[in-house]
């Protein structure tokens, strides 16, 4: 079973629901999150599989595109990142997607590629010639601190187990609860790239509204220490959040 109904709008947009059904659809046909293997949010993994591209995102949304992979793009070493090479492969190899990562200075940053070009992975604002550090999947709330990891590419397409019954996942009866994307990860993310709900503080029913139950669902939401309520996008729950909060809905829904 599949439901977005905590998602905004309830039950999300039909892009929302397109890629949510394809993602799921891809772990019965062979694929994790990383395409061969877990690893989520790889900036040289192009496919509805990783969370990154699950669903359009605000901030880069004219790169998504509901697909799998269709290319085996070369490894990432986050300890030994040579931006000349940006992502390999051969030219072309991505149509101008713009790509999302968390640079070597911790700060989040989008840059387009067509594969091959040099990518500033550090944001130190040239392309060193020598090998850089960065833990460039390392998304925030949504997925924990992963340095040194090896990033590896996959070509969704020519890996696919059409016979699901072979998949190590396929059992019979109950199935063990998977863990997936859930709306507040995305807003989590939206909120890391500038993106997220153009009106933050509209937080529940009816929406384009801001009322005592947008108020009531952030006390909850910072109870719970949940994704929503971090509004400076810091990890932590304190009175920045709060006032934050109250910015944005003295602000309006304009």
């Amino acid at each position: 079973m599949v439901t977005l109904g905590g998602w905004t709008p309830a039950g999300g947009t039909p892009d929302q629901q397109a890629g949510t059904f394809m993602h799921e659809f891809g772990h019965t046909i062979g694929l994790e999150h990383g395409g061969g293997d877990s690893i989520n949010y790889k900036p040289n993994y192009y496919s509805v599989m990783s969370y990154t591209w699950q669903v359009p995102s605000e901030a880069y949304s004219s790169s998504w595109r509901l697909d799998y992979s269709r290319v085996d793009l070369p490894d990432l070493d986050e300890f030994f990142l040579f931006e000349d090479a940006g992502l390999g492969g051969a030219a072309g190899a991505l149509p101008g997607v713009t790509i999302p990562f968390r640079a070597g200075d911790d700060s989040f940053q989008l840059a387009v590629s067509n594969g091959p070009e040099p990518m500033d992975w550090d944001h130190s604002g040239s392309i060193d010639f020598l090998p850089v550090v960065a833990d460039l999947n390392h998304h925030s709330l949504s997925d924990p601190p992963s340095p040194g990891e090896v990033l590896t590419g996959h070509d969704d397409w020519a890996n696919l187990v059409s016979n699901f019954r072979l998949s190590p996942s396929f059992a019979d009866g109950v199935h063990e609860t998977v863990l997936e994307l859930t709306y507040e990860e995305h807003v989590a993310v939206e909120n890391e790239f500038g993106g997220g709900n153009p009106c933050p503080a509209d937080l529940a029913e009816p929406f384009g509204v801001l009322d005592l139950a947008d108020a009531l669902a952030f006390v909850t939401a910072f109870s719970n220490m949940s994704p929503v309520a971090d509004f400076d996008g810091n990890g932590l729950f304190d009175l920045a959040d709060v006032l934050e909060f109250v910015n944005a809905f003295n602000a309006g829904c304009g």
